[in-house]
């Protein structure tokens, strides 16, 4: 672990909260600014690069789950069977992920450019990685029995558990096609190769489209059909593709590593890789993701049993594990797009910054990821709480107002989960980045105690059709109660450097404007749903899938710019953040371009040191309060990964 020194400076209290220096800061050298400078160049590029390739994929993986409803379903036998099978191989590969590869083996990768020998090492560090997937894939295919034993509820009856082996099987092998894409993508992350790595994704969506739709068009819809259906070859062609899917995501980032001259060869050997510093978080870091795995296993018990306890108290369905899942992959939607774009762009500055000590640029760094990522996050919370039956419809042409309520149920759970989320991917990264293992670990058993405690509690209050709405509220709170516990760790690694004080105040103005963006998108969702002669009733609603659309459309365009309007109105930092996306993506003017030609002759005649002059604040910090200088993904601005950008990411937010 790096031991930072902070310099020890006069400091006095501000009214916000903040800590500002007595005397100014000295100003800053050219090299150091030009250096600066170029690396928030990069991570826009980067972070823009990885919004698009995640939107793409999200689009693409959109119409996967469309045609995976249309094939089993939102509920039943089969499509519960179906969750666990897929979900195991990456609630495990997240065991791998979390404990291995991106807490030990993706920073030395980082580290490992910085030798002359670099090549070698990486080599070693890939074929470390490989040999370590391989053992690790085989020996969960070989008890994969056993997981499904400890995943389902004991209720299931013998077939169906039989008919989840089969599932889980199947994909399995996902586990080391998901490690190789991690591994091979943070090396061309760190040469700042983004492309293929954004983008391979969409590979797997379509292969997997390719295999839903062969589905349907032979067999239909199998939501009720009974056990003894799902023989082998119908498996193979719903959970089969979707493997083969994954197997092409990552062998595709060869490509773009084979052009950078990174020929890779097999190297066994672990001198020179970093090993020393790996296994002094190793311990940490596989303690975190095991807990974090412990209450997920809660969490699938609880889910897969819910639909039996309905069964015996209503006589009718009510949520189970695929509709809350379903509900998760529309939640994850927003995250992934911004929080974990912003994340993995900015991971690389933060782990060069650790290397170098340099705690001003990696508290600056978080402080403006945070900020910018919480306007637009709050947003959606908004929306998911609104109108969340008039989206699923709409994102989901094949379920009807019934099955739009039971997926609808941990969509609202989870919705103010996205902000809170959001601190605890960009804490764990920035932790991990400083070689610390320890306090990502404390960190994980404050939140998943927290729901490990609320869950049960609530099971005792709730009747069962709450329980899956009680899961994603407890994945929400849980986030939340995290807050107070991380904030003096954070502030005891990088100082007076991150800005708790103005971050703090962001969140509480976008929370405000958040509620009565609410309740206005409630009673606008309620009106056009009359005025359409439309209704939302839970067993006899009708709502047409275009009146979904247009209902969303209208609903979301308003909310929006109430939203923008109450942030300005609050003077909240970031509140430009909309508009900035859509400046990133609309056509330019000709004389917006010949503005952005003379800002660059400027910069190219003074040096690179002097900037344009641009609509924007900053912070005592110096932080920037728009998006000019900071991930432009948002574009400043993963997938729903650490490794992939088409599975869950773990409930507390990484």
């Amino acid at each position: 672990m790096f031991h930072v020194k902070h310099p020890q400076t006069d400091m006095t209290s501000r009214s916000d909260g903040e800590e500002e220096l007595l005397s100014p800061p000295a100003p800053p050298h050219p090299d150091r600014e030009n250096s600066e400078s170029e690396e928030r160049r990069k991570v826009g590029v980067n972070s823009l690069v990885m919004f698009s390739g995640t939107l793409a994929s999200r689009l693409t993986g959109q119409v996967r789950t469309i045609l995976l409803a249309a094939a089993i379903g939102v509920s039943g036998i089969a499509a519960d069977a179906y969750q666990v099978g897929s979900q195991i191989p990456t609630a495990l590969f997240n065991v791998l992920s979390g404990g291995i590869l991106n807490a030990i083996l993706v920073p030395q990768i980082v580290r490992a450019f910085r030798h002359k020998d670099s090549e070698d090492r990486i080599n070693k560090l890939l074929t470390l990685s490989g040999g370590i997937l391989i053992a690790f894939t085989a020996l969960l295919m070989a008890i994969s029995p056993l997981l499904v034993l400890l995943y389902t509820s004991h209720d299931w009856s013998a077939p169906q558990r039989a008919l989840a082996e089969s599932f889980t099987l199947w994909c399995m092998p996902q586990v080391f096609f998901y490690g190789l894409y991690t591994v091979i993508g943070q090396v061309l992350a760190a040469k700042d190769r983004f492309g293929m790595y954004a983008w391979s994704s969409v590979a797997a969506n379509i292969i997997s489209c390719a295999g839903f739709t062969a589905f349907i068009v032979l067999f239909g819809n199998a939501s009720k059909q009974p056990i003894d259906f799902w023989t082998p070859d119908k498996i193979a062609l719903t959970a089969g593709t979707w493997t083969a899917g994954i197997a092409v995501q990552a062998l595709l980032l060869f490509i773009p590593m084979h052009r950078l001259g990174l020929h890779y060869r097999v190297r066994w050997g672990l001198h020179g890789i970093g090993l020393r510093s790996m296994g002094r978080v190793a311990g940490w870091s596989i303690a975190m993701v095991v807990i974090d795995e412990l209450l997920n296993v809660l969490i699938t018990r609880i889910t897969t049993s819910a639909p039996m306890w309905g069964q015996k108290a209503y006589n009718h369905e009510i949520p189970g594990s695929q509709a809350y899942m379903q509900g998760y992959q529309i939640w994850i939607l927003p995250y992934s797009l911004i929080a974990v774009s912003v994340a993995t762009a900015i991971f690389p500055v933060l782990s060069r910054a650790a290397a170098n000590h340099d705690t001003a640029r990696a508290g600056r760094t978080l402080t403006t990821a945070l900020k910018q990522t919480s306007v637009l996050m709050f947003f959606f919370s908004a929306v998911f709480i609104a109108l969340p039956v008039p989206i699923i419809r709409a994102l989901l042409p094949s379920v009807n107002v019934h099955d739009a309520h039971l997926v609808s149920s941990s969509l609202m759970g989870m919705a103010f989960a996205l902000p809170f989320s959001t601190i605890t991917l960009f804490l764990r990264r920035t932790f991990f980045a400083y070689e610390d293992g320890r306090t990502p670990f404390l960190l994980s058993v404050v939140i998943d105690v927290s729901q490990a405690l609320i869950v049960p509690i609530g099971m005792l209050l709730l009747p069962p059709r709450l329980w899956t709405f009680l899961v994603g509220l407890a994945i929400t709170l849980g986030n939340i109660i995290m807050v107070p516990f991380a904030v003096p760790l954070l502030k005891k690694r990088l100082g007076h450097e991150f800005r708790i004080g103005s971050t703090a105040v962001v969140y509480l103005k976008s929370f405000a404007a958040c509620v009565i963006d609410i309740l206005a998108g409630y009673w606008l969702t309620s009106l056009l749903v009359r005025v359409m002669g439309c209704s939302l009733d839970a067993h006899h609603g009708t709502l047409p899938w275009w009146k979904a659309v247009v209902i969303c459309a209208i609903v979301g365009i308003v909310m929006l710019a109430l939203y923008i309007v109450l942030l300005r109105l609050l003077r909240t930092e970031g509140a430009d953040a909309f508009m900035l996306v859509l400046r990133r993506f609309l056509p330019k003017r000709g004389n917006e371009h010949k503005n952005e030609r003379k800002n660059e002759a400027r910069r190219v005649v003074s040096g690179g040191n002097r900037r344009p002059a641009t609509r924007r604040t900053a912070d005592a910090s110096g932080t920037p309060s728009d998006l000019s200088d900071m991930p432009p993904s948002i574009p400043v601005s993963d997938p729903d990964n650490p490794g992939d950008y088409n599975h869950p990411a773990q409930y507390n937010g990484d």
